[in-house]
């Protein structure tokens, strides 16, 4: 069993990529992260990107990603095999571990055997896949591409959805500005704007959703549902064969609201911070 490091993000997508597909849902975060570093259209932190690919014999069986100051990502991996990565690994400073929940635990119990760091659950997530939407009905309003005029209010929602959701978002009023300019932010509107949601691309075949978020005194009214609906239909009917979105499963709301328009779990995720 070998560690590869690789300083190349265009090498590691070429040798990785391939092998990540294989299970192309349940890697959606690590492969839209690689593509967008390979690509040079993204860049988080000031540090370079941390890339490993694990290999044994002649093929890959693992591999691992860290974009400074964020947490370390994890593919899925045998138990022997997240103690080699932790054991490789502990004498890099990571914050955090996220991956396939078992994987997720057990690095961390594996990492502060090797480094005496205890680590503490974050959060737990659900990964959900939707390949047909299921409109919901009589919800008042309607989606509209958020536009400039939108800009002040989607600032203010995005540095709530931060705190709330715990969200890393580096420079709110470029990544608010970015979204609109990609035309994929909508906003759900009765006639004022009460929800918004965004698609992004993922992966070579589906778009992930993120930054739902409604403001406290516009919840309990389907304005979520409809908004997300529409952001998944606008997303497949823009070419990416399926959506995909991560919950938060202390959050029984939104696991509930994504199921009735299609969304259907995968697999479980967890996030773990380093003392």
């Amino acid at each position: 069993m070998k560690l590869i490091p690789y300083s190349d993000a265009a090498a590691f997508r070429a040798d990785v990529l391939p092998f990540l597909l294989e299970r192309e849902v349940e890697n959606n975060l690590m492969i839209s992260i690689i593509i967008r570093l390979a690509d040079g259209t993204a860049r988080w932190g000031d540090e370079p990107a941390r890339l490993f690919m694990v290999r044994e014999g002649g093929g890959i069986i693992a591999a691992a990603t860290q974009t400074p100051p964020y947490n370390l990502i994890l593919t899925e991996a045998a138990p022997e095999i997240t103690a080699f990565i932790a054991e490789q690994l502990k004498h890099i400073p990571l914050p955090g571990v996220v991956g396939p929940r078992a994987v997720a635990k057990r690095f961390a119990q594996f990492w502060q055997e090797h480094t005496g760091q205890s680590s503490q659950l974050a959060m737990s997530l659900r990964l959900y896949r939707l390949d047909r939407v299921d409109l919901p009905a009589d919800v008042p309003g309607h989606a509209e591409e958020a536009t400039l005029e939108d800009f002040v209010q989607l600032v203010e929602w995005a540095n709530a959805f931060v705190t709330e959701a715990h969200a890393t978002i580096t420079d709110v009023e470029q990544y608010v500005r970015g979204n609109i300019d990609s035309r994929r932010l909508l906003v759900w509107k009765d006639p004022k704007p009460v929800s918004c949601a965004l698609f992004g691309p993922s992966t070579p075949n589906s778009a992930r959703i993120g930054s739902v978020y409604t403001p406290p005194e516009h919840r309990r009214r389907g304005y979520a549902t409809a908004n997300v609906a529409a952001v998944s239909q606008r997303a497949l009917e823009a070419g990416h064969r399926y959506c995909c979105l991560f919950t938060d499963l202390a959050n029984p709301t939104s696991n509930s609201i994504y199921r009735k328009i299609g969304y259907r779990p995968v697999c479980d995720y967890a996030e773990y911070r380093f003392a």
